[in-house]
C-alpha cells in the first residue's frame, strides 16, 4: 500500500509543477508546414536542392524600386561636364581672388603694434598676421572695415586689398589696461 501512496503522491507533485500537460500545445505555422503529409505515390515531391523560402510578410508587399545596373562605359553618363572658370580679357582667372604679394607680420602687447607703421601700395593683397602676445586686445581700422578681437596666444589671418591711397588709424578696441588709449598705429596705402 505504500507503494500506490508513493506514487500518488509523486503524481500530484509532478502535476502541481506543471510537468504534466493535460492539452497538448497548438504547433506553430511553421511546424504544422512541415507535418503535411506528402503521398510517396505523387509525382510532387519538394524540391529539396534549392532553400526553402519564407511565407509572404507585410514588408514583402512594400513596392521596391529597381536600381538599374551600372553601365559598361563610365564616360557614357548623361551629367554635363565641369568647366573651369572663365577667364576674362586678359587672360587671368575671373572667380579666384588675388594673392597676396606679402604677409605682414604684426605683433599686438601692452600698449603697442610693433611696426606701428604699415605701408601698402594701392590695390595691393596682403595679409596681416595680427597676434597678441600677452592680454586680449583687439584691432579696429574702420575706413578698411576690419575690427578683429585678438585673443592672448593666437593668431588672427586678415587679408586686405585697400582699394583707395590714404593714411588709416588703427587702434585698441579692446580694454587691455591702463594705457590701453594709446595703443594706436597706422596703415599707409599708396
Amino acid at each position: 500500500m505504500s507503494k500506490y501512496l508513493l506514487t500518488a503522491a509523486a503524481a500530484i507533485v509532478l502535476l502541481g509543477a506543471g510537468c504534466v500537460r493535460s492539452q497538448p500545445a497548438p504547433e506553430p505555422a511553421a511546424q504544422q508546414e512541415a507535418a503535411t503529409f506528402i503521398d510517396p505515390s505523387a509525382s510532387q515531391l519538394p524540391d529539396l536542392t534549392q532553400a526553402p523560402q519564407a511565407p509572404p510578410t507585410a514588408a514583402d508587399a512594400t513596392p521596391t524600386i529597381p536600381i538599374p545596373p551600372p553601365s559598361a562605359s563610365p564616360a557614357s553618363t548623361d551629367a554635363p561636364p565641369i568647366l573651369p572658370p572663365l577667364p576674362d580679357d586678359k587672360g587671368d582667372n575671373v572667380n579666384a581672388s588675388p594673392r597676396p604679394s606679402r604677409t605682414i607680420v604684426v605683433t599686438a602687447k601692452k600698449w603697442a603694434f610693433e611696426p606701428a607703421e604699415i605701408r601698402i601700395t594701392k590695390g595691393e593683397t596682403v595679409v596681416l598676421e595680427v597676434k597678441s602676445v600677452d592680454v586680449d586686445h583687439g584691432l579696429l581700422i574702420p575706413a578698411l572695415n576690419i575690427n578683429e578681437k585678438l585673443e592672448s596666444g593666437k593668431t588672427v589671418r586678415i587679408e586686405l586689398t585697400p582699394n583707395e591711397a590714404g593714411t588709416f588709424p588703427m587702434i585698441c578696441n579692446v580694454y587691455c589696461g591702463a594705457n590701453h588709449s594709446s595703443m594706436r598705429g597706422t596703415i599707409i596705402v599708396e
